[in-house]
């Protein structure tokens, strides 16, 4: 095998090693099985492995609305997104334990003069962004699976707790209600990673092999670049009388 096939598979096999396989699936569900929707908060479905899920709540902004097998408001702002108008929930990973985040998804519905948009949010920059925007089409329809793809360049390792904000706006009239359910967090939260002795392994044998080729690469220019002689009491004779100042590797 040629040095430079045999340090493309070193540096595959090193990347393998030091890449952990992450199953994505399922971390929490607020169904609000059983509420009346007007509820102050309401808890998640069942506790997330290795972490802790906090109640679905309102901002001070909106007020409870009746809504069964939900969880509802109303009093939403009539213009543009006001801070304290929106749905919450936070999740936080379990000591030793960090989370990867994929996806958000909920079921939502307004009333006739409910809101018109709707937004999410994270607390990873203050809530300043939106993570998604939705429009809200001009009827009464449950709209489901509304899916918000989290990216894994902002939402990959975490290891702090972070809440989620749901913000509804432009409603078409201050009594006008929405409601979400099921409320989906798909991802993962696995154990912090530790350099294992494998990848200790792997991380030795590409240092080896690099300072293999780069000594052989060494003896090659030395070989253009001087005379290597024959044998070696002969090249010191040499010397001795003056006869031939080239130097030898």
């Amino acid at each position: 095998m040629k040095g430079t096939e045999m340090l493309k598979c070193i540096c595959w096999f090193t990347i393998l090693l030091l890449t952990e396989s992450i199953l994505l699936g399922q971390i929490i569900t607020y169904s609000f099985t059983g509420s009346a929707g007007n509820e102050s908060a309401f808890a998640v479905d069942m506790p997330a492995e290795h972490g802790l899920a906090g109640e679905m709540q309102r901002g001070v902004g909106i007020q409870p609305s009746k809504a069964a097998g939900s969880f509802s408001a109303k009093a939403w702002s009539t213009v543009g997104l006001e801070q304290n108008d929106y749905f919450s929930f936070s999740l936080a990973p379990s000591p030793g334990y960090e989370m990867t985040l994929e996806e958000l998804s909920l079921d939502e519905r307004r009333s006739g003069t409910g809101i018109r948009d709707w937004s999410l949010r994270s607390s990873l920059d203050s809530f300043i962004n939106d993570l998604a925007v939705f429009s809200v089409p001009d009827n009464t329809m449950t709209r489901s699976d509304q899916a918000v793809e989290l990216l894994p360049a902002l939402f990959s390792g975490l290891s702090d707790a972070i809440e989620f904000r749901i913000y509804g706006y432009h409603a078409e009239g201050p009594l006008g209600t929405w409601r979400i359910d099921n409320v989906d967090l798909r991802g993962a939260i696995t154990p912090v990673p530790e350099v294992s002795a494998h990848v200790w392994v792997a991380a030795c044998l590409l240092g080896f092999f690099v300072w293999r080729v780069r000594t052989r690469h060494y003896g090659l220019d030395c070989q253009k670049n001087f005379l290597v002689a024959p044998d070696k009491s002969q090249a010191n004779e040499r010397g001795r009388k003056g006869k031939d100042k080239t130097p030898y590797c």
